[in-house]
């Protein structure tokens, strides 16, 4: 009777963590017009973003958005994220010119009003990621930076688009703070083989991305994604450009036989940072550049890379900030005004001054 008894109270808990499970799984879930991209959310912060469509730009190279920008002179200056409109930003499949594939698209800026032109970049802040272009159109209206956001836990945020359209809301989840650099690249976990000077695979380690994907000694790489790959040397060089947690399309010769393998980079330190690496990134295209900034502030709304360098409001509407990278799945950078309007002046010593390090196009010569 007592067992009978205990097995009933056994079975009624375990149906009631059951339902509280059911019941848990349903509070978390939100339709998607109630999630902070969604219409209804959105739509109640129209009025605060509707006056940045006066000064927000959206910047192409041919057809394709590769980042937002704003108005910092009547006289056509429009600053944005520097490595997302340098040749070679941006998603490089899609940015060729239709007339030479080996040529980058040309770089124009859609304008308040609908207008179209042309745009090259006239200064470079690296220390900021930020770039001044400079359109032939006189007459725009100029960003209007807030001077006191304190950019506390848990304060409103806006993303607006081009048109004073909400792209996005959020929260700020990290203070400002410095990002040093990165330095740590991702590795394919294989040994190469050093005497021949080859790509060819002499080891693959245990727990690497390597192993995961199929890579067996012997295999011969001979392409990394776009890349042919000739030595050991060229395949070292590209791997070095790429974070942990990154995907690599690998061309391997094996035998006689060619094939195609996907490899999901690991951490050098160990399996754990590897897996926070890549669940960091899941589901999330992450800008090309995350860290090496004097001083940004994080958010949760979700920016992606060709929205980086637009506006970041408060709930008054008043510019706090410039989104400048997508950091992880839930996290985007943003830079303070203190730290854009000093990248600002920066910028415009070199308009004023032209140095021989920046050409139309903001590369080193």
């Amino acid at each position: 009777m007592r067992r009978s008894s205990a097995c009933t109270a056994l079975l009624f808990g375990l149906t009631a963590a059951f339902a509280g499970q059911a019941a848990f799984a349903q509070v978390l879930y939100l339709p998607t017009e109630r999630q902070t991209t969604g219409r209804r959310v959105r739509s109640a912060f129209k009025e605060t973003a509707s006056p940045a469509g006066s000064w927000t730009v959206e910047v192409r190279r041919g057809k394709t958005q590769v980042a937002l920008g704003v108005v910092v002179s009547p006289k056509g200056l429009v600053l944005t994220k520097l490595s997302q409109v340098r040749p070679g930003g941006g998603r490089p499949a899609q940015l060729a010119s239709t007339k030479d594939s080996s040529a980058p698209a040309a770089l124009k800026c859609l304008l308040p009003g609908g207008k179209l032109a042309d745009a090259t970049i006239v200064a470079t802040d690296p220390e900021t990621d930020l770039a001044l272009l400079k359109v032939d159109v006189d007459g725009l209206k100029s960003t209007e930076w807030g001077k006191d956001f304190d950019p506390r836990l848990g304060r409103w945020v806006v993303t607006p688009s081009t048109g004073g359209v909400v792209s996005t809301v959020g929260i700020v989840s990290a203070q400002s703070r410095k990002i040093p650099a990165e330095k740590v690249s991702g590795v394919l976990g294989v040994q190469l083989d050093r005497e021949g000077g080859t790509a060819r695979i002499m080891q693959v380690f245990d727990d690497s991305g390597a192993k995961a994907a199929g890579l067996k000694p012997g295999d011969l790489i001979t392409r990394c994604d776009d890349n042919e790959i000739r030595d050991g040397i060229s395949l070292i060089t590209r791997l070095r450009q790429m974070k942990p947690g990154e995907e690599v399309t690998l061309g391997v010769r094996r035998e006689e036989k060619t094939e195609t393998l996907k490899v999901t980079l690991t951490h050098p330190f160990g399996v754990f940072l590897s897996q926070f690496a890549q669940q960091n990134r899941m589901g999330t295209e992450l800008s090309e550049r995350t860290d090496g900034y004097e001083e940004v502030f994080s958010h949760d709304g979700h920016v992606d890379p060709d929205e980086c360098g637009g506006p970041l409001l408060d709930l008054n509407g008043r510019v706090i900030g410039i989104n400048i990278a997508r950091a992880g799945r839930t996290e985007t950078l943003a830079l303070p005004v203190s730290a854009v309007e000093k990248a600002i002046e920066r910028l415009q010593a070199q308009v004023k001054a032209p140095s021989t390090n920046v050409s139309t196009e903001g590369k080193a010569n």
